[in-house]
């Protein structure tokens, strides 16, 4: 049946991504936000509403195809909201395995994948590209969190477009904090490799209090091959306003050579602005920072984005700014620069919010378990906090008998354009298998919920 018995309680409220130990939170419109009533929290808990994948475009698609279906109230705004999932039968707490009957209807909503939630009452998000490397395509994009008028982090995040699973290390993220009013950089993250199974990676800075105008980007890495390609994120628009593509031609204009290159110093170094790099094709030598104590000077690319060259430097890299963040440490000191090579500053690289979600997992004890064919299995309820399904879903057969079904078996369409036919397939419900946690034993089976004609 479709949901129409639930929609009356949650009416259009989307809900606010939520940090450890900050409060849950509801957002109307684009900024005001309010806590929920008890009657709509304990709405929430039954219902088990989950964000999915950050809206890029095609979510909209997906809403006019299905979303009125699964949620009349719904609603969708241009920052980054998520799509709300309505579990049918009866509630389960997160450390259950689901039971009851899985919605054929809810089936299609996973299409745009899970991503974890980022912090902030809102979150302004830039346009998508996109690229192709070995056969693959990946998504990429920034988002600006104004925590409060004042205050501001920023994250870059790429992502395989199929909603795949991807080896370690295949992709990495940085976010930056940008000022519109000085042209420079206010805050840099550490760069963030995806961990084993992940669809996505994205990289957090810290917050940043400041009455400047500001804006996130960004740099993605890519695996091709041995080495990583880099690709700079779109800009968001500044908070409560928009930014122009004639901002940064205006930049350009101001601080470039004739013939569009970087200006040289003496020792032979470009600098410049790191917000040109697109226009440019690269980054120069000595990028354009405000150092810890304000002061205005260069940092060298190497350590304004440090990153890796190869797989095996990625997972060094990683495994070394995880034991950093284990021992309490928040980011490390490069030296700034003048253009005769005089240290006159220092600023400061932060180790992403992302690195510290991986402690915090590892900590409560939050993974799945791999069984012999390479397959992870557990609780459903992880995926908010690792950011993915496992292969096998923890869940109770319909004869009562505890195992796991195949998420594959769902067959999850992976577009907005596959969604009416994988409807149509699943209109009259179907029983799938229900495995012992080798995914080969069967012990039961698992009903899917056909869903209503349209």
């Amino acid at each position: 049946m479709p949901c129409e018995s639930c929609c009356p309680a949650i009416q259009p409220y989307i809900r606010s991504p939520q940090r450890p130990g900050h409060s849950l939170v509801f957002t109307e419109g684009k900024g005001a936000q309010r806590a929920p009533s008890d009657q709509e929290q304990k709405n929430w808990e039954n219902l088990k509403i989950s964000a999915t994948k950050s809206c890029t475009g095609n979510i909209k698609k997906m809403k006019d195809k299905i979303g009125a279906e699964i949620c009349p109230g719904i609603g969708l705004t241009k920052v980054c909201c998520p799509l709300p999932l309505l579990w049918k039968g009866e509630p389960h707490e997160t450390d259950e395995k689901i039971t009851g009957s899985l919605s054929a209807l809810l089936c299609a909503a996973l299409l745009v994948g899970i991503l974890p939630s980022q912090a902030a009452s809102y979150e302004i998000k830039s346009d998508v590209d996109s690229v192709t490397t070995g056969g693959l395509t990946y998504d990429y994009w920034s988002c600006l969190y104004p925590d409060s008028s004042r205050t501001f982090r920023a994250s870059a995040w790429t992502a395989n477009a199929d909603v795949e699973k991807m080896s370690p290390n295949t992709v990495g993220a940085q976010g930056v904090l940008y000022s519109e009013t000085q042209n420079k950089p206010l805050a840099t993250s550490t760069t963030f490799y995806n961990g084993s199974g992940d669809t996505f990676a994205s990289s957090t800075t810290s917050s940043k209090t400041t009455s400047d105008v500001v804006y996130a980007t960004g740099t993605v890495y890519v695996r091709n091959g041995s080495k990583y390609n880099s690709y700079s994120t779109p800009d968001t628009d500044t908070y409560g306003g928009s930014r122009a593509a004639a901002a940064t031609q205006a930049l350009a204009a101001e601080t470039l050579e004739p013939d569009g290159s970087y200006p040289v110093t003496a020792a032979g170094e470009s600098y410049g602005s790191y917000l040109l790099t697109n226009l440019v094709g690269e980054m120069p030598d000595l990028v354009a920072a405000l150092g810890v104590n304000g002061t205005e000077g260069y940092v060298k690319a190497e350590d304004f984005l440090p990153s890796a060259n190869t797989p095996e430097e990625a997972a060094e890299y990683r495994e070394t700014v995880l034991e950093m963040a284990r021992n309490g440490q928040e980011g490390w000191l490069v030296p700034m620069y003048d253009l005769e090579g005089n240290v006159v500053d220092q600023y400061q690289i932060v180790i992403s919010e992302e690195y510290f979600r991986v402690i915090e997992n590892e900590r409560d004890g939050i993974a799945y378990a791999v069984n012999e064919n390479g397959e992870t299995y557990g609780d459903f309820a992880f995926r908010s906090r690792l950011g993915y399904l496992p292969d096998l879903v923890a869940v109770n057969a319909t004869n009562g008998a505890s195992g796991y079904y195949r998420v594959s078996d769902l067959e999850i369409p992976k577009t907005p354009e596959e969604v009416p036919a994988y409807l149509e397939k699943w209109q009259g419900g179907r029983m799938i298998p229900v495995y012992e946690s080798d995914g080969v034993t069967v012990v039961g089976e698992y009903e899917i919920v056909g869903t209503p004609t349209p």
